[in-house]
């Protein structure tokens, strides 16, 4: 008869390169001030505290000075968004595995105002990118396949939804919530009117109450 189940060993240390999960634990985000991509470690966030970044990534892609967003695709690529350059970056896992200057793995570039002036990013269930254009009213959407390499894609949605958006969030239902800056407020479209309608009217409008949102 077989012996009890043994599991395999461990891979010795530095034999493989660090999994995603492990990569993307804590906090990250971009600071104008130095500009850098930063990460706080789950530690770091438990109390109150000043702290040092635990991860420190810098890049001579973009200049992220102001308004850059952060989101991670389900390879654990990061992508940013520059507002300055109109710009949508990627770094492999690896590349933000430790400290240190990067170049971007890949580059989007705007075409035909597809970017423009770039601050909310957020992947929908199917895994679609999709941008939040704060200097233009606008929310596009990226298909995987034209994040696949550097390039200037045409968005195949283009949702006019006036104001100035800047940041975007997917919920379980693959309903989209974006943050209004111009009238202080969270909106919500659903994910039907997300195929089908090219200036949708949301279905859900959170505003400010004695300065909640500002």
């Amino acid at each position: 008869a077989p012996g009890p189940y043994e599991p395999p060993p461990p891979d010795p240390p530095g034999s493989a390169d660090p999994p995603a999960a492990t990569i993307n634990e804590g906090l990250w985000t971009v600071s104008g001030s130095e500009p850098a991509i930063l990460r706080l470690a789950p530690s770091q966030l438990l109390t109150s505290d000043n702290v040092s970044a635990a991860t420190t990534v810098r890049t001579t892609t973009a200049t992220l000075f102001t308004l850059s967003a952060v989101a991670f695709d389900a390879a654990g690529t990061m992508w940013i968004a520059s507002r300055d350059d109109s710009l949508v970056l990627a770094f492999s896992p690896a590349a933000i595995a430790t400290s240190g200057t990067r170049e971007a793995s890949r580059v989007i570039a705007p075409t035909s105002r597809s970017l423009r002036g770039p601050t909310g990013l957020a992947f929908d269930p199917r895994h679609r990118l999709w941008v939040a254009n704060f200097d233009d009213g606008t929310i596009v959407r990226f298909d995987s396949a034209q994040l696949a390499s550097s390039g200037a894609p045409v968005p195949p949605k283009v949702l006019r939804i006036g104001g100035r958006p800047i940041a975007l969030a997917f919920d379980a239902a693959g309903d989209l919530w974006v943050a209004q800056f111009a009238s202080h407020s969270i909106i919500k479209y659903s994910a039907t009117q997300l195929d089908f309608s090219e200036s949708p009217v949301p279905e859900v409008v959170l505003s400010a109450n004695a300065g909640s949102l500002t």
